[in-house]
């Protein structure tokens, strides 16, 4: 970004900033639409994980993409791994001695999955970077985040959803913070978040390149 484009202090003017935001929203959406079902089978099994770190109660049965009415779907299978005790009452897992067999299961849509991921990547890619070294060093950055952002959308919920199947009946339930966390994505945390680590991506990628080129300075 040349230094006759930008306001006296090094941030783009708005209109040059709305522009390359409205080009960025273009270019990812479009890429997200697709490669989303690709790119949500390759992170499986980092959900997968995911779920069983943060909650062991349960075990997964399965996990896979499917097709409902034209919408792909991450469907995720899974059943309690041993009795649980909650609100005086005791939850056995399906097929526990005699029981009949099934499990719990939880759809996300694909596009749920991938959305505050393409936010985070389309403010990041909106904003100008001087070279491509620092459009390089944002990518590096970006990566740990996009999976950090995956792990507290995608698996929070699923751990969630799963934990309110077999809670949802019990009269005397605590309040469970999954659950709270699950709903605090949904009216709009998810994209707070989003937005936050994209300015982190930002701010990270601008202090590498100070650090490795401490005589140089940059907008951006």
């Amino acid at each position: 970004m040349s230094a006759s484009r930008a306001l006296p202090n090094g941030l783009p003017r708005p209109r040059e900033l709305l522009a390359r935001l409205a080009l960025a929203t273009l270019a990812i959406l479009a890429l997200t639409y697709l490669f989303q079902r690709p790119l949500v089978r390759v992170v499986i099994p980092v959900i997968s994980t995911a779920v069983r770190i943060l909650d062991d109660e349960f075990i997964t049965v399965s996990v896979d993409l499917t097709s409902d009415g034209g919408e792909d779907r991450l469907r995720y299978r899974a059943n309690l791994a041993r009795p649980v005790q909650i609100g005086g009452q005791t939850r056995y897992p399906f097929g526990w001695q005699g029981m009949p067999l099934g499990g719990f299961e939880v759809n996300l849509t694909v596009g749920s999955v991938v959305e505050y991921g393409s936010l985070m990547l389309i403010l990041v890619a909106a904003w100008p970077a001087p070279s491509p070294r620092i459009w390089a060093l944002r990518l590096g950055v970006c990566v740990p985040l996009l999976a950090l952002l995956l792990i507290m959308n995608v698996a929070f919920t699923l751990v969630a959803e799963l934990r309110h199947a077999y809670r949802a009946d019990v009269p005397n339930a605590p309040l469970d913070p999954w659950l709270l966390w699950s709903r605090f994505l949904m009216d709009g945390g998810g994209a707070a978040i989003a937005i936050a680590f994209a300015a982190l991506a930002l701010a990270a990628g601008a202090w590498l390149e100070r650090r490795i080129s401490p005589g140089t300075r940059f907008a951006g």
